[in-house]
């Protein structure tokens, strides 16, 4: 359970990361472990040309990003995400999006765009688990938020459960949309 985050920006403001790499960012802990590299909640994050490797975390490996209201948006340009990992380690909390985890509600919007997503992974050696989206879980609730994904390439992404009785959907990506605008253009999804 032993938490490295990078960042982590909680109830407001906003955050642009730009030309960097962030690597072995961890949180297996049971409070709120979401995004290794970065954890933005009820926050702003932009991110261009970055490179998040090997993060760890039950959600969102590298990151883990939630906000309401229409003035919050996540934004990821030209990045790469390479070899990290959403696991589950005990029975607390669910384990999905390997590299990234969103939730957008009321208004708040996430964008990614010219992105490569290689090597992510969500696993679990659970028996009788639920682990989803090796590379992005994309979620929304209530009505106005967006999500939009283009020019964007998931490769090598996976869902592994080795515990008996486990169910694993999603190698690449999984959304859960509720009364909102999405749209997938130019998006490539190959080994996953």
């Amino acid at each position: 359970g032993t938490t490295h985050r990078v960042f982590d920006l909680l109830g407001g403001g906003n955050l642009t990361l730009e030309d960097l790499e962030i690597r072995d960012g961890r949180d297996l802990g049971a409070a709120t472990p979401i995004g290794a590299a970065v954890r933005a909640i009820e926050a702003s994050l932009t991110v261009r040309r970055v490179r998040f490797f090997s993060n760890i975390a039950r959600r969102g490996g590298a990151i883990g990003w939630a906000a309401t209201g229409d003035a919050r948006s996540l934004v990821i340009e030209a990045s790469v995400f390479e070899q990290n990992r959403a696991q589950h380690p005990d029975a607390a909390d669910a384990t999905m999006g390997g590299a990234l985890w969103t939730n957008g509600v009321s208004g708040a919007g996430a964008r990614i765009s010219d992105t490569l997503f290689v090597d992510n992974r969500a696993e679990t050696a659970l028996a009788s688990d639920f682990i989803r989206s090796g590379a992005a879980e994309l979620a929304t609730e209530g009505s106005g938020s967006t999500v939009t994904v283009e020019r964007t390439r998931f490769i090598g992404n996976s869902v592994e459960a080795t515990g008996s009785g486990s169910f694993v959907t999603a190698g690449a990506l999984n959304g859960f949309f509720q009364g909102s605008t999405v749209r997938f253009e130019d998006v490539e999804v190959q080994g996953s």
